[in-house]
């Protein structure tokens, strides 16, 4: 492997790890009109308190009228007492991108600085 592809991927794997700290839990609300299924998605992240005090982090395969469901884990929502669903924090991203951004300016700043002759040509 070259030494550009190497960096070029050291890049790409180590902005996904910074991207993917910019998710966070947010509480889910039970409480409303608005039906379970408006609020959390097949697909979803999400971590479940049950009224008898266990904890589950799971990834849903269905949302149920009654229940959520994980592979073959059914999980009636009578015993649920709080959800919190994994999203993307939108601040904490933007912020992260503004860095990269500027850090990138500035070493490519440095880069073009270094790479001048401190003397002009002789005449």
């Amino acid at each position: 492997m070259t030494l550009k592809i190497r960096n070029l991927v050291i890049c790409i794997v180590g902005i996904t790890m910074l991207l993917s700290g910019c998710q966070s839990m947010r509480p889910v609300d039970l409480s409303g009109n608005e039906p379970l299924i408006a609020k959390v998605r097949t697909g979803d992240h999400v971590r479940i308190w049950m009224r008898d005090g266990r904890k589950l982090d799971l990834q849903l395969t269905a949302v149920e009228p009654d229940a959520l469901v994980s592979g073959e884990q059914r999980v009636p929502l009578k015993d649920v007492e709080r959800i919190e669903r994994r999203q993307i924090n939108w601040t904490r991203t933007t912020m992260l991108l503004v860095g990269l951004g500027l850090v990138a300016a500035v070493v490519a700043v440095a880069v073009a600085a270094a790479s001048r002759p401190v003397f002009g040509p002789v005449h």
